[in-house]
């Protein structure tokens, strides 16, 4: 008898376990979802700004992963370690530019900000 109650509580708390929430930016089929957070403009050149990659869920803190930061401006925008970086010179007019978290070569998030004076 015993046994029995045993077997029965174990079989109760197993299906009473939520499942865990696995955030997987490399699986296609994951139903979370993931982007680019941080400012929408920044101008003035030596202005520094942090972009960050955020999901719907929690993701592992940025010091554990893996993330290339890409401005498609690098002469104009430079930085991108930790999601850290600068407008180095200001256009005269705001312009758009494109900021990228990559995880490899075939995962990659983005974001339009725009720069100027």
């Amino acid at each position: 008898m015993p046994s029995i109650v045993i077997v029965t509580l174990l079989a109760v708390a197993c299906t009473i376990e939520p499942p865990l929430a696995r955030p997987n930016p490399f699986d296609p089929d994951a139903n979370e979802e993931f982007w680019v957070a941080g400012p929408d403009s920044v101008h003035g050149a030596g202005t520094k700004f942090v972009m960050r990659l955020e999901g719907t869920v929690p993701l592992p803190p940025p010091s554990s992963m893996l993330v290339g930061w890409h401005s498609s401006e690098p002469t104009m925008v430079v930085g991108g370690a930790g999601g850290e970086f600068m407008l180095l010179t200001a256009p005269s007019t705001y312009m758009a530019i494109v900021i990228r978290a990559e995880l490899s070569d075939k995962v990659s998030f983005a974001k339009t900000i725009y720069v100027g004076p």
